[in-house]
């Protein structure tokens, strides 16, 4: 089973992070899977910040979906997402 980790979001995250999510799933890499699973999540936050009209809000990813996002953060120099990533 794999390990869970509960990750507080910051709403100036999401919207920087899903365009590259989505360029894995088309690109048919083998990370399309997770990285549909990441945007799931993320959509969710989203409503969530919305119905509670707060900047943040706390999601549980797999030790895969956080090495997904630690890169991805990463690579947009991302810093406080990266290391939130980070595990």
């Amino acid at each position: 089973m794999p390990d869970f980790y509960s990750v507080v979001i910051q709403d100036a995250w999401i919207p920087p992070i899903k365009p590259y999510l989505n360029t894995i799933i088309e690109e048919q890499t083998e990370d399309r899977g997770i990285a549909r699973q990441c945007l799931e999540e993320l959509d969710n936050l989203i409503q969530t910040m919305e119905v509670m009209k707060v900047p943040w809000a706390q999601a549980s990813f797999s030790t895969k979906q956080m090495h997904l996002l630690r890169d991805v953060s990463g690579f947009l120099h991302m810093e406080e997402a990266e290391r939130r990533f980070s595990v």
